[in-house]
């Protein structure tokens, strides 16, 4: 996994983009943002018993000796449920520690209680990879367990525009678990195991655009950004790597995977006002504005 060159905090943020994204800037919200309530835990009919303890002091999940997840919110209360149950504690220093050599087997059968339950709203039966701080692979898990547990994941999201400026967006199907019926950007995507992030850029232009290798111009844009914000009932922690396309003037999206709804080709003024309108999922409103302020 490439270094992390620069952390999306609003202060970032704002710096990038300047006054034409104010409307988008105002409401960015990164790890510095106002947590939700640990009460919000009441809203669980399970019994917590000692746990209590516990959901207020635990916030790092350390994996060997690094701590690569964040225990959040009504996830945090759900996780410290799970580790309960399993026998194991939060530490001294209000904390969970993991062995390296147990980490796959014990976050694997964590998860599967979880589910169990029904408690991991984006379970996908699909793997993603957990990473250590270097960037080094460590071991694959449930892509649902990631908010969950604050793992870092990785993401690909493509910005493509046709050769006079206009850009084409996708509209998320309103059966996604997340953001449905928002703007993104024509393709983006979460790393499975073993992918790289051009190998995920191919595969997700094709499932979701029917866009092919020799219809695009396409390159990197720019290294990658680090976003992390409390987000639903846990911590989005994630790696997005920035891609940016030409297409023809006379192609046409095709998607074949049904998580979009419909396509857009706008101009890029229109995208501006869409932005600041929140009308974007975070994410793909972030990459939008960073490639239209920096083409």
């Amino acid at each position: 996994m490439q270094s992390i060159q620069v952390e999306a905090d609003r202060k970032w943020v704002q710096s990038e983009l300047g006054a034409t994204f104010d409307g988008f800037c105002s409401r960015w919200r990164d790890k510095e943002s106002s947590k939700e309530s640990s009460k919000e835990s009441g809203k669980e009919s399970i019994n917590e018993g000692s746990l209590e303890t516990n959901i207020q002091a635990c916030r790092r999940l350390l994996i060997g000796d690094q701590a690569l997840g964040w225990l959040h919110g009504l996830a945090q209360t759900r996780v410290l449920a799970g580790f309960q149950d399993m026998g194991i504690r939060c530490n001294t220093e209000g904390t969970v520690q993991i062995p390296l050599s147990d980490a796959q087997a014990t976050l694997t059968e964590l998860g599967v209680w979880l589910h169990s339950r029904r408690w991991v709203p984006t379970w996908r039966d699909e793997l993603q990879t957990v990473h250590n701080l270097n960037g080094e692979p460590l071991f694959d898990l449930e892509r649902g367990m990631f908010k969950m547990l604050g793992l870092r994941s990785q993401a690909v999201h493509i910005h493509i525009e046709t050769p006079d400026g206009l850009v084409w967006l996708g509209k998320r199907s309103l059966h996604k678990k997340e953001n449905p019926g928002m703007l993104d950007n024509l393709s983006a995507g979460g790393l499975g195991a073993g992918e790289t992030p051009w190998s995920c850029v191919w595969r997700e232009l094709d499932e979701e655009a029917g866009l092919m290798p020799n219809q695009v111009d396409l390159k990197l844009a720019r290294d990658p950004i680090l976003v992390s914000r409390p987000v639903g009932i846990g911590w989005h922690h994630e790696t997005i790597h920035l891609f940016k396309g030409i297409v023809p003037r006379n192609w046409t999206p095709k998607n074949r995977d049904g998580e979009v709804l419909c396509f857009e080709l706008t101009t890029r003024s229109a995208c501006v006002n869409a932005v600041n309108q929140w009308r974007f999922t975070p994410d793909a409103g972030l990459v939008t504005a960073l490639l239209l302020t920096n083409p």
